[in-house]
């Protein structure tokens, strides 16, 4: 069951649920904050209006974390494109390839909270973009620095690379 517009309260509400009967995604962008928290965004509506995970992106500057979740769901809209955990990708992070992982029940605590109102439980697909490092270097890799690993923790399985 969904949120529908007499569900509402607010203006922020309101337009979420406007945007998403219309078609269309939501996308929410939160900002480095001084808790130690890290920006992050994610969408609203992709698994509603396309029947594909909604997506969570971690580490970058909010704006581009944004933009790159709008770039996945315009790739899903326009060019009918698909998305499954444990692939990577290219075309979403502009020169660089990512990886999909599926993300767990504590990111959607964690995260997606408007996802939560909107879907009212935490029970719709999500994954979370994961990026390399300047030096190609993935979370997961043991090489990795901690401070990359810090700005961008990983709420899921690595893929398994064979």
């Amino acid at each position: 069951m969904l949120r529908t517009l007499a569900d509402c309260e607010n203006e922020y509400e309101k337009k979420l649920v406007e945007r998403i009967e219309n078609g269309g995604w939501q996308v929410t962008s939160i900002f480095d904050n001084d808790d130690g928290g890290v920006p992050f965004a994610y969408s609203i509506g992709i698994f509603q209006n396309f029947g594909q995970p909604e997506l969570l992106m971690i580490g970058p500057d909010s704006n581009s974390a944004a933009r790159y979740v709008n770039r996945y769901g315009a790739l899903i809209k326009e060019k009918s494109e698909t998305y499954s955990a444990g692939n990577f990708y290219s075309g979403i992070m502009d020169e660089l390839d990512i990886c999909m992982i599926d993300a767990n029940d504590e990111a959607k605590e964690e995260f997606t909270l408007s996802c939560n109102w909107f879907y009212k439980s935490r029970n719709y697909p999500l994954m979370q973009c994961i990026w390399p490092s300047i030096k190609g270097f993935w979370p997961w890799d043991a090489h990795a620095w901690e401070d990359y690993k810090n700005r961008q923790p990983v709420y899921g399985q690595a893929p398994r690379i064979q």
